[in-house]
């Protein structure tokens, strides 16, 4: 009973690593995006659970962090995090992608409508 036990352990644990790992890719190709546009970081308050959380994707020198209120889910140091937070984190990142996306198409046209209004005027 307690090697089974073991076994479950391991595999909680590589699912975990398994489940920072395509966070931590899906974040690294959001900082990229950021880093083309000369942005360093993207914040957004998103409702999770009936609270609104502040949600932090930030690219430096050091690295890329993404912090979820008070908690560095991602991060350039080492931190761990709890497995409920990255599980709920997880489930309420496409809310982030979303808004993130929804950004930058506001920024797309933004910069379209200044292109036309600049090539309307006369000199």
């Amino acid at each position: 009973m307690a090697e089974e036990n073991v076994k479950n352990l391991d595999r909680v644990a590589e699912l975990k690593n398994q489940l920072l790992t395509v966070l931590r890719k899906k974040c690294e190709e959001m900082a990229k995006e950021l880093e083309k546009l000369g942005a360093k970081s993207f914040e957004t308050k998103i409702e999770v659970d009936g609270e609104v959380e502040k949600w932090t994707l930030k690219s430096n020198g050091r690295g890329m962090y993404l912090r979820v209120g008070n908690t560095y889910v991602i991060s350039y140091f080492d931190s761990e995090v709890n497995t409920a937070t990255l599980i709920k984190t997880a489930k309420n990142f496409k809310k982030f992608v979303d808004a993130f996306n929804s950004y930058f198409n506001r920024r797309e046209n933004e910069l379209e409508d200044a292109i036309k209004e600049l090539e309307n005027v006369k000199i």
